[in-house]
């Protein structure tokens, strides 16, 4: 029912009425309210799917071309934020990626008393229970035919055998009727290798200089007809200008 159909029929019904004519004024006055409770309600109801359905309302809301379709608006490109890869670390050399390590021997030109040269060997030592040991020395005798043979075998057990210090150092020891002079090893820049002999006083050992597993080491032996058979004491490394370096494992072994 329009407006119009609302004055009509309140025409109607105050034509029934037993009293006057009818009210055009009050008429009209109930028309334009009713007319204004429609409007507050149907601003209301469209409010209310504004609010319910913004998505919606969203999404109608786009710019129309000239012909009056709807001009699609293009998303917003994705963004993909990456982080890049740290490179993988430098994996630690094993026995299977490091260099092998090459034998060496170095004459001493000491003549041992058994008969012989002394001479000193640099060998490489491969065991399961020993990561950390690489490298061996070997006390061994050079016969008048060239044939060496060797004679003490001796290696670092307990820490890394190129820490900086002394190693596997052997006493003085017969073997095969031959008196082996106190010998070892030091790994880092050892001019000069000492040591205490009781009635002797100090006495410096021969040496030979090696590079083995990228580290400097010294060999040295000490001259068994001054230090007889027992160990001596008091080992010291020097450097170039006559000072200490750093001792590490300073006894020594037998076997």
């Amino acid at each position: 029912m329009n407006e119009h159909d609302l004055i009509r029929h309140d025409l109607q019904a105050d034509a029934d009425l037993p009293y006057g004519a009818p009210d055009l004024d009050a008429i009209m006055r109930t028309g334009r309210g009713l007319r204004r409770r429609r409007t507050a309600t149907a601003v209301s109801a469209a409010a209310l799917v504004l609010v319910t359905v913004t998505g919606v309302a969203l999404t109608i809301d786009r710019p129309t071309a000239g012909n009056g379709t709807v001009t699609p608006v293009a998303d917003a490109p994705s963004v993909v934020t990456t982080t890049p890869e740290s490179p993988p670390p430098t994996p630690e050399p094993t026995r299977a990626t490091a260099a092998p390590i090459p034998e060496q021997n170095f004459r001493t030109g000491l003549q041992l008393d058994g008969g012989g040269e002394l001479v000193m060997r640099v060998h490489a030592v491969e065991h399961p229970q020993l990561p950390q040991t690489r490298f061996g020395i070997a006390a061994c005798r050079l016969d008048s035919g060239g044939a060496t043979q060797v004679l003490i075998v001796t290696n670092e057990t307990d820490v890394s055998d190129v820490a900086p210090g002394f190693h596997a150092i052997e006493a003085p020891m017969n073997v095969k009727d031959t008196l082996v002079p106190e010998f070892g090893y030091y790994a880092g820049p050892a001019e000069r290798i000492t040591g205490v002999v009781p009635g002797a006083g100090t006495v410096e050992a021969g040496t030979a200089v090696a590079k083995v597993a990228g580290t400097m080491i010294v060999l040295f032996w000490f001259d068994p007809a001054v230090t007889g058979p027992e160990p001596v004491a008091d080992l010291r490394a020097l450097d170039e200008n006559g000072k200490d370096l750093p001792g590490g494992d300073t006894r020594a072994g037998r076997g």
